[in-house]
């Protein structure tokens, strides 16, 4: 709950604080109970094809990538999955879901790269009050087959271990214009895939691999991952009705409640109030007017529905 000059600011609108975040979703990575899952007309096969990956992880293992422009949500689908893993399985696996999200993910150096995800799953195992055991097995842990093994084992113990490989392109993209940079690429693709392959083929349940990647950088790379090997999720621009969707959904977490209305010393004419102007548009505080404005601001920047929605939705 936000301290009380935040609350206030809100209150006469019905809302306990803005839901529409100011540094983006990264930002709710250790608050995903906060984070506002928006199923639109755009993305909505994304969103089905993660449930079921989700769903189903204690008995089939997944890898995907999500590829989209800036700002098109593609560390919201990577957090989204991570709640739904949460939602389906937190009571059966407590306190044993391993959530590592590498941001940015560095792929320039091989070693870097398996250390990286290493130190992640550490932290976050510290976090659980794991067995130190299971931390030692990563430390210092700089090749795949260390990886992999840690990776098992943890497995084998109960775990679900979901490691989210995020803004994969933020090395790659500096690859473009160099002589070498093509061959590069190719042997960055292979890392990655090898890494997953060997994690899956090891585990053979259990263990999630999710990739974020800009688009340019992710046709880069899908020229080198085996066809199909990884299920991909492309994020499309949106409408304005998905925009209006999404704002609904965000303001749908945020929304006072009758009781909690009178509980913070709304008087009844002044509940009624709030009632009937949700009643009548279920927007409310947004007006028609001010969902099309940020629809044509936001169009003009390509639409996307977290950078640059929210950031007008959040002033607005």
């Amino acid at each position: 709950m936000p301290d009380k000059n935040v609350l206030e600011n809100y209150t006469k609108l019905g809302l306990k604080f803005n839901p529409f975040p100011e540094r983006g979703a990264e930002a709710l990575k250790e608050r995903l109970q906060d984070l506002v899952i928006g199923i639109t007309n755009a993305n909505r096969n994304v969103y089905i094809t993660l449930e079921d990956l989700a769903r189903n992880l204690p008995e089939k293992p997944c890898c995907f990538i999500v590829q989209g422009d800036w700002g098109t949500g593609k560390t919201h689908t990577l957090l989204t999955f991570a709640k739904k893993l949460f939602e389906f399985h937190g009571d059966r696996y407590r306190n044993k879901i391993v959530f590592a999200h590498v941001l940015p993910t560095p792929v320039l150096d091989e070693s870097e790269f398996y250390s990286e995800i290493a130190q992640h799953i550490v932290e976050e195992l510290q976090k659980l009050n794991a067995d130190s055991e299971f931390s030692k097995m990563f430390l210092n842990c700089n090749n795949v087959r260390c990886l992999v093994n840690g990776i098992k084992k943890l497995v084998e113990s109960g775990y679900l271990v979901y490691i989210a490989l995020d803004q994969l392109e933020q090395d790659i993209m500096q690859l473009f214009a160099t002589p070498a940079g093509e061959e590069k690429i190719k042997y960055i693709a292979q890392i990655i895939e090898s890494f997953a392959r060997r994690a899956i083929k090891e585990t053979g349940r259990g263990v999630a691999i999710g990739l974020s990647v800009f688009s340019p950088a992710a046709t880069k790379l899908n020229q080198y991952f085996a066809a199909g090997f990884f299920a991909s999720l492309r994020l499309f621009p949106l409408s304005i009705n998905d925009i209006k969707n999404l704002i609904k959904e965000y303001l749908k977490s945020v929304r006072l409640k009758d009781e909690e209305l009178e509980e913070i010393g709304f008087s009844l004419p002044q509940v009624e109030l709030i009632k009937k102007l949700r009643n009548e548009n279920e927007l409310y505080p947004f007006t028609e007017g001010a969902i099309r404005a940020i629809y044509e601001l936001c169009r003009e920047e390509g639409c996307t529905p977290r950078k640059v929605l929210c950031e007008y939705a959040r002033n607005a």
